[in-house]
């Protein structure tokens, strides 16, 4: 008997083994197993079918041998998963395997004494960041469809997943539903905890020690039982999009996708509004119990040189708010102190010498460094012009800590907390005690980027809000109004009806402004010019990229791969437009160069995924997909 085998490797393609005597019986469709794979060494695989004859063509005296089973028992309904990871490699463009290796990574393993120690180790660094007492007054009054499902959850005893779109977000939720919940049985699960915490968690929801897991995207490919009810909280966040590790995915069209193929239960809680999101959904707002409008409007303040940073107007209302022991929120557009640094005389401007983008300047220890916002590599920083020797160097942008340093000069004796991932990642202890500030609400002035956002992580609204720097972004491309709107509304719903909220931009005419808080009218006018121009949710965005140590294989690949789409080629794949790229582009540093092509594509079609999976263009020529890219 042999078994097609599936590895976590970026090939379309699967591999066939010859299952021995002892393992006939116990090898199954979903099982692990530990293959040799290449000229030395040995991979786990996951066994995606069975058959008793091999494929034409591949020689019996070649196939190779299971060497062992990792674990006898299924983590999942694996007709299911097919099901789903099927669909994950048609809409994302890579292969099964890889997504494969996504739910099986933390697999298997016996809950043994460990677990607890591991559970307490995890509980001994979250416990500090809660120091009110548990109990339903935790649940501020928006969030009561939210409370409303826990307490459902907690009546009927309930596997049940909340998904939220980053740590700090999971954090506050977690300290809100485990008091509830029963703690014994919660585990707080995302990408930071140890391997070994992670398989712990893994084993013990197959054995039911725990029912209830409180996490962040990587919580997703755990094995849920069927009947689980899944809480996707701020369902609108762009943090649910993985495009930064491959394989890429949307977190939460996987969850749809899950939801169907596993007989999930799921809700979508949304604190402010999302063009993408699933339609056929039912989405429940957290502030459905205060339907009226703010008493205030946004302000908007034309950003000039007469400042520095924040605007006299900005400055006197906050003064006003703290007199008065409220708090206010600033709202950054980027971490460090700006995100462009520039010679004034002869226009030299900060460059990544591998990504060719502007490279945004970080202050630490007195000194200042660049980091380029891609590939994360510093450089130093000079305060002479490298291009004409001038020693003027300008820094342009609101950074999270230019922000902040100007607040300490105008209110010395206010509390002022920074939130961004520079103040926390600097050490364990600066985490806890950031994070402790944070979710106590020990501050007087919050400063931070978008991600500190959802409502869920606050226990009282603010006295004001400032979004500095709100300009449109253009590297979003087409959700450039949306991602701009987005900020404006969920910054609405953390100032109290009383407060104020100002927006300082470089562009007050921008006809987003106009609308105010009216998110129906700007929904609607949002998806009317969607349609028009043929943009997401109405068809669907992909970036082809061949890439190639030779420069000169790579431009005839790149030839060929333009001339195989003439009109039959067009409309079989179901393109609506593409736009092939003139030149190729090369990154010297690292020797590489490529070669993008865009496509407008029909929504939710595979015939492009379809085609990509058997393309070949030549061996030093690599091919690949960045779905929902800018257009």
């Amino acid at each position: 008997m042999f078994a097609e085998i599936s590895f976590p490797i970026p090939l379309y393609k699967t591999f066939h083994y010859k299952i021995p005597k002892h393992l006939e019986a116990v090898i199954l469709p979903g099982a692990e197993v530990i293959c040799p794979f290449g000229p030395s060494k040995f991979s786990k695989g996951i066994v995606i079918d069975l058959c008793d004859n091999l494929p034409e063509g591949l020689p019996f005296d070649k196939i190779k041998e299971i060497k062992s089973l990792v674990f006898e028992n299924l983590a999942y309904d694996f007709e299911a998963l097919k099901k789903t990871v099927r669909y994950c490699s048609l809409k994302w463009y890579f292969p099964e395997g890889m997504y494969y290796g996504l739910f099986y990574e933390n697999s298997h393993r016996e809950p043994g004494s460990s677990f607890s120690e591991n559970l307490k180790e995890n509980n001994n660094f979250i416990q500090p960041f809660f120091t009110q007492n548990p109990g339903e007054s935790l649940f501020f009054k928006e969030d009561f469809p939210l409370r409303e499902a826990v307490f459902t959850i907690k009546e009927t005893q309930t596997p049940a997943f909340f998904l939220c779109p980053d740590y700090l977000s999971a954090l506050a939720v977690y300290k809100k539903i485990s008091p509830i919940l029963e703690d014994s049985q919660c585990a707080f699960y995302h990408g930071s905890i140890s391997k070994s915490s992670k398989k712990e968690i893994f084993a013990s929801i197959l054995s039911g020690k725990v029912k209830y897991v409180i996490g962040t995207k990587a919580a997703v490919f755990l094995p849920y039982p069927k009947g689980t009810i899944i809480s996707v909280l701020n369902c609108e966040s762009d943090f649910y999009r993985q495009f930064e590790q491959r394989p890429f995915y949307q977190t939460r069209d996987i969850i749809m996708r899950m939801t169907a193929d596993f007989s999930y239960k799921t809700s979508f809680f949304s604190c402010s509004f999302g063009l993408d999101l699933p339609k056929e959904t039912e989405i429940k707002n957290l502030s459905a119990a205060d339907k009226t409008e703010p008493a205030y409007s946004p302000a908007i303040i034309k950003a000039g040189e007469n400042y520095s940073v924040i605007s006299e107007k900005s400055l006197a209302e906050t003064e006003k708010a703290l007199s008065k022991g409220e708090k206010v929120l600033f709202l950054a557009p980027s971490r460090g102190v700006g995100f462009k640094t520039f010679c004034p005389i002869c226009k030299w401007t900060a460059k990544c010498a591998k990504c060719k983008r502007n490279l945004r300047l970080f202050g630490e220890n007195g000194g200042y460094f660049y980091r380029c916002p891609s590939c994360l590599e510093k450089t130093d920083y000079s305060l002479e012009c490298p291009s004409c020797g001038a020693q003027i160097l300008k820094t342009g942008g609101h950074g999270s800590q230019k922000i902040s340093e100007e607040l300490i000069l105008k209110f010395p004796f206010a509390k002022i907390l920074r939130v961004d991932s520079d103040s926390v990642k600097k050490s364990i202890k600066g985490m806890k005690k950031t994070y402790s500030d944070f979710l106590s609400c020990d501050y007087d002035i919050l400063v931070g980027t978008s991600f500190i956002l959802g409502s869920e992580l606050y226990e009282k609204k603010f006295g004001g809000a400032v979004l500095l720097g709100l300009n449109p972004e253009r590297s979003a491309g087409f959700r450039e109004s949306e991602n701009l709107f987005s900020k404006i509304i969920s910054a609405s719903r953390l100032v109290s009806k009383e407060g104020f909220l100002f927006i300082e931009t470089y562009e007050p005419e921008n006809p987003v402004f106009s609308f105010g808080f009216n998110l129906r009218s700007f929904i609607e006018k949002e998806l009317e010019d969607r349609k028009f121009f043929n943009y997401p949710p109405f068809c669907d965005l992909l970036t082809i990229r061949l890439s190639s140590k030779s420069a000169q294989k790579l431009k005839k690949a790149a030839n060929d791969f333009v001339s195989i789409f003439d009109e039959k080629k067009i409309s079989e794949l179901k393109v609506i437009d593409y736009r092939p790229e003139e030149t190729l582009k090369t990154d010297t540093s690292q020797g590489i160069s490529w070669y993008d092509c865009r496509f407008k594509i029909k929504k939710d079609s595979a015939e492009m995924a379809l085609f990509l999976s058997s393309l070949e263009l030549g061996k030093d020529i690599k091919i690949s997909a960045m779905p929902d890219w800018m257009f």
